[in-house]
């Protein structure tokens, strides 16, 4: 009974914040159609539009020819592309301010479990997926050109790299409360423990771990822990902000409604700077970007509790008893 409860904790199950990762997970399979196509009609574009333009400066190139070893290495290009994409695209999602206002509601998240892997807003998906698109087209265009591949082959590539991802990785395991570590492989792939860790509320593993199947990411850009064996953490922002994210309000518009009070508080003291040059830094700072290591927009206090707020000692009054003390030492004089 112990090990079905430690697999399936009733307790964290029945709370708001797994609810809503049901209903998003539900939602996302409507969802997942739309990106679906968007991200293969822009892939399939951009790289038509690439291998068309490369035929035109080079009309006289021959196809090399192709067998099962070329499309195997081909998926494998578009595979570490793909990824790389994603990394950094994650990455920007921490970095800039008003990405973050929608990626929050994926960090919000204080259980993690299979279902949410979909907790996340559709806006920060379809950067995500149109970002990776544009720059595997890019990808498939060049290659498309060099070996000669239809619109098929292509196509084949590029799920073919998405699938050899998801299955290598235990993707189902990200989001959940079982510490799988792949141990000397941690430094190729980003296992599921540290994508847990990924998820921590504590300052210390905040902006770490952004892979989404490779690791070497992480260890080339200095982002990369490895958490300790069987090491557990605490899941969410770390503040009640957090709570705000477990109806349907929370996750799909409020996050929206933030991004653009942020803009609008940020531009209107862009706008009331007096330097230009200070105007556009103002902008960039509180919406397009956050310095690593500044951690003042997202304060944890299990970790960094708040300073107490310094009192100013107030002097005393003059007690009245010494005013007459002083009147009598003046008429001695």
């Amino acid at each position: 009974m112990g090990f079905v409860r430690y697999c399936f904790p009733f307790d964290e199950w029945s709370k708001k914040t797994s609810a809503i990762d049901v209903v998003m997970y539900l939602a996302s399979k409507f969802m997942k159609a739309v990106y679906g196509v968007s991200e293969t009609f822009c892939a399939t574009f951009v790289a038509l539009s690439v291998e068309a333009g490369l035929s035109y400066l080079f009309p006289n190139h021959t196809p090399v020819a192709f067998g099962f070893l070329t499309i195997v290495i081909c998926s494998l290009v578009i595979f570490i592309v793909n990824d790389f994409v994603i990394f950094y695209t994650h990455y920007l999602q921490h970095f800039v301010p008003v990405l973050w206002e929608l990626h929050k509601v994926h960090h919000s998240a204080t259980f993690l479990n299979p279902a949410t892997t979909d907790r996340t807003h559709p806006v920060g998906n379809m950067f995500d997926l149109l970002s990776a698109a544009f720059t595997v087209g890019l990808t498939m265009g060049v290659l498309g050109f060099i070996f000669g591949f239809s619109i098929p082959d292509l196509l084949v590539l590029f799920f073919n790299a998405k699938i050899l991802g998801s299955i290598v990785i235990l993707n189902v395991l990200r989001h959940s409360h079982f510490p799988v570590s792949f141990g000397p492989f941690d430094r190729l792939l980003l296992s599921p423990h540290m994508h847990q860790l990924h998820h921590s509320s504590q300052i210390k593993y905040w902006d770490k771990n952004f892979g989404d199947k490779l690791s070497v990411w992480d260890w080339l850009f200095n982002t990369a822990i490895i958490p300790a064996k069987n090491e557990t953490f605490i899941y969410g922002l770390g503040k009640p902000e957090e709570e705000e994210y477990n109806d349907v309000w929370g996750a799909y518009l409020l996050p929206m409604v933030k991004a653009w009070r942020l803009i609008k508080r940020n531009t209107r003291a862009a706008l009331s700077s007096q330097a230009a040059g200070r105007r556009w830094h103002t902008l960039c700072e509180g919406t397009l970007w956050r310095e690593p290591g500044d951690d003042s927009p997202y304060p944890d206090p299990v970790v960094s509790p708040p300073k107490p707020v310094e009192t100013h000692v107030v002097p005393k009054p003059v007690e009245a008893h010494v005013i007459p003390m002083v009147h009598a030492v003046q008429k001695q004089a």
